[in-house]
């Protein structure tokens, strides 16, 4: 069906036909054919609607008139309680992270004083917050999701970051082996009604709306054609005064509302360029009127256009995505029928029977039934006959129902709602079933998540944009949001480095029931954990329980995220300082580095070196040599600070502590060159007056020691030499006493003395 629009020609982009699509006939029966090819898509939309909705599988008429009006006719709600588990939990993904995106900085962006990513992710969730459709709009994108296999907001607006999101009966696709990307198309339409309050205004002012792209003539032929009270005079009056006719339909005039259709339905027609660009046209299911509005180049990419949620891969096709309820309806179907059979089996089985004398039908008339008592006439007999309840079978394919509801609602999209048919369970198998499921839901939740970034994406690149003004839908909103992180320290140049969007996630599935059982199954863990691990360990236990971030921040002692950054950056901060301590390597100032932080550091590392110094602890030259380090370093983060508005206070003191530091720097510098001249001058009077080397003088010392043990020893010698002459002269006079200690003892012998013996006084004779 693309043939309608215009080939391309064997030239550049720049020399293509400026629109592609140039005839609004043709582009009208393309998308019209597409229209009827879907029917039988919508059809189906239908039928999964009216089971979720419990509308009774039989229509009630038509029983009555095949006398089957006494037969039970009821959804038993198997098809509303699947879908409703499964958005619910797509519902939880989606709202129950702590911010909805992360942001990411660009790498050569210098680090703010404040927490910049995480300011701006807090705004923009208090900012999706803040607007009332957000929730509306998401619940019945999970709905469509889960039912028919395609959820998708709209963007309609380039710079504006509303959405809206989009049944997919009203996604018109080129054709059905179009893929799940949106760039790969090479149109696409989107069923919807123009107000006819909104078109007026643009007759209003017809050349400043013509500027925008709006077809005045186009609109006043739209307009006349859907009024049927009045005709084309009804129109003359719009164009005279179109207050009168707004105020006509807002004044909610019965008549006039009848009479006058108060919206106009047709086709919001888009069109990729050869350029790249992607086209945007306003036409009416009415041939002949033409573009109401056509704006070449309005958007970038199509992608831009359409967030896509497709519940299963389909093969990479939009039109091969199914839904829990496009695949469980003839489940769901025939669940209603068997247990409607077993109510009516049971019913009949239970009746009391009798037997007349005739088989005419007025013998009914004779059994009255008052309360608990039955009276019949005598003529009547019981005819009671004990038979098996039929409905046993039924009630028996029922329980195999139920064995395969679980797995074929994991396979099919759906949750497992089992467990609202069944009895009590214990906590042990409510565990085990947990962790079935959890394995089987694993790659739906990435896939889900991935999606969830391509929203987020497109919906922050707008918020973010300058291009985005007032009168953008959102756009009022999101320029005092920006005003408001501005005033918390955030500027332009941080606002402008957000280079990567990702999607902040939560573990589990959503369900808080789940995340809890899988937290206790973990606690066996929590002792090797790390402090931090055991924080986030600890919140996450009471989040899961409290459902309450505050409460559970306070209980589990988890401090800000914020906090966690800045002591990080402190850490970095005292690790340079212990290399300044040491080395003289060269430490950059790096582009994420918070300068006021490590400004503040290094300037306290500086005071407390000269503190060392004047405790003696350090010489002059140590001390110089590391505050000379750290100056150099530090001051690249000052010159940095000093751009930073916010902290001019603070760059004020720095710079005030470091006009001291560097003065005691010159002073320090001062006596260390003094110290090197005195060291100058004693080696100049060594070069006048040479001295030995200490080679020498430790030679010279070694003789003078030789020379003095020699001495000592020859002293000794001569000492002893005398000690050794005295005794033999001793020696020698002991001799000569004792020769004439002999010869008087011999002359005494020789004359002896009267009263003396010899045996007395001398030896004995011999």
């Amino acid at each position: 069906m693309t043939d309608t629009l215009a080939p391309p020609k064997a030239a550049a982009p720049s020399a293509q036909t400026k629109s592609r699509a140039s005839d609004p006939t043709k582009a009208l029966a393309m998308i019209q054919a597409r229209v009827r090819a879907l029917e039988p898509r919508l059809e189906v939309y239908r039928e999964v609607e009216n089971a979720y909705d419990r509308v009774p599988p039989d229509d009630e008429n038509a029983l009555r008139l095949d006398g089957l009006g006494w037969t039970a006719n009821v959804d038993w709600g198997g098809m509303e309680a699947g879908i409703n588990e499964g958005a619910d939990i797509d519902w939880n993904l989606a709202t129950q992270p702590e911010t909805y995106v992360k942001f990411t900085r660009a790498d050569n962006i210098p680090a703010s004083l404040v927490n910049v990513t995480g300011i701006l992710e807090e705004a923009d969730k208090e900012l999706l917050d803040g607007w009332g459709e957000w929730l509306n709009e998401l619940e019945m994108m999970v709905h469509n999701r889960r039912a028919h296999g395609l959820g998708i907001f709209h963007f309609p607006h380039p710079h504006g970051w509303h959405f809206r999101s989009l049944h997919p009966g009203n996604l018109i696709t080129p054709h059905d082996t179009a893929k799940l990307n949106p760039d790969s198309w090479m149109w696409f339409a989107i069923k919807t009604e123009f107000e006819i309050t909104d078109l007026l205004t643009k007759l209003a002012k017809k050349e400043d709306a013509a500027k925008l792209g709006w077809n005045p003539s186009a609109i006043s032929k739209a307009i006349a054609h859907y009024a049927k009270d009045g005709g084309s005079s009804l129109v003359s009056q719009i164009w005279r005064d179109p207050e009168s006719y707004s105020m006509s339909l807002q004044s909610n005039d019965l008549f006039f509302a009848q009479e006058n259709k108060g919206t106009i339905p047709g086709f919001i027609f888009y069109v990729k360029e050869w350029d790249g660009g992607v086209s945007e046209h306003f036409l009416t299911e009415e041939e002949g009127i033409g573009f109401i509005y056509s704006k070449v180049g309005r958007h970038k990419r199509m992608s831009e256009v359409l967030a896509l949620f497709p519940l299963g891969l389909g093969q990479g096709y939009v039109q091969n995505v199914r839904g829990y309820g496009i695949k469980m309806l003839p489940f769901h179907d025939i669940e209603n029928r068997n247990l409607n059979k077993a109510v009516d089996t049971t019913w009949i089985a239970s009746n009391m029977t009798f037997q007349g004398d005739s088989g005419d039908l007025s013998e009914m008339n004779r059994i009255q039934i008052n309360g608990p008592f039955t009276f019949f006439d005598k003529e009547l007999e019981v005819n009671q006959t004990s038979f098996a309840n039929p409905a046993v079978g039924l009630l028996g394919l029922q329980q195999e129902f139920r064995n395969m509801a679980s797995v074929r609602n994991r396979a099919s999209g759906g949750a497992d709602y089992s467990h609202l048919r069944g009895g009590e369970k214990t906590a042990t198998q409510s565990r085990i079933e947990y962790q079935m499921t959890q394995g089987a839901k694993t790659n739906e939740v990435a896939r889900f998540y991935l999606q969830l970034k391509h929203f987020h994406t497109i919906r922050c690149r707008r918020i973010l944009d300058r291009q985005m003004t007032d009168q953008d839908p959102g756009g009022a909103e999101a320029r005092a949001m920006l005003e408001q992180v501005k005033s918390k320290g955030v500027t332009d140049q941080d606002i402008q480095s957000i280079q990567r969007i990702g999607i902040r996630t939560i573990f589990g599935d959503g369900d808080p029931i789940n995340q809890f059982l899988a937290l206790m199954d973990l606690k066996e863990f929590y002792g090797t954990m790390s402090e931090d691990a055991k924080e986030e360990f600890r919140f996450d236990v009471f989040h899961s329980r409290l459902r309450d971030r505050e409460k559970a921040e306070t209980f589990s002692g988890r401090k800000k995220k914020a906090d966690h950054a800045l002591a990080l950056h402190r850490w970095n901060a005292q690790n340079e300082n212990n290399i300044f301590e040491t080395s003289d390597t060269r430490i950059d100032v790096r582009p994420d580095d918070v300068h006021l932080i490590h400004a503040g550091e290094h300037t306290v590392y500086a005071e407390e070196v000269y503190q060392r110094l004047e405790q003696g602890a350090l010489s002059n030259r140590d001390a110089f040599q590391r505050v000379a380090r750290c100056e150099a370093h530090c001051s690249v983060h000052l010159n940095l600070l000093g751009a930073d508005k916010f902290a001019a206070e603070q760059w004020k003191d720095l710079n005030r502590r470091w006009a001291d530091l560097r003065n005691r720097q010159a002073q320090l510098q001062q006596r260390i060159q003094e110290e090197d001249m005195q060291r100058q001058r004693q080696q100049l009077e060594e070069l006048r007056n040479p001295q030995p080397s200490v080679k020498d003088r430790e030679t010279a010392a070694t003789e003078a020691l030789k020379r003095e043990l020699e001495a000592q020893r020859h002293s000794l010698t001569v000492q002893q030499m005398k000690e050794r002459h005295e005794l033999d002269m001793q020696l020698a006079k002991g001799g000569e006493t004792a020769k004439s200690q002999a010869a008087a003892l011999k002359e005494a012998q020789a004359i002896p003395s009267e009263g003396n013996s010899y045996g007395r006084i001398g030896a004995p004779q011999v």
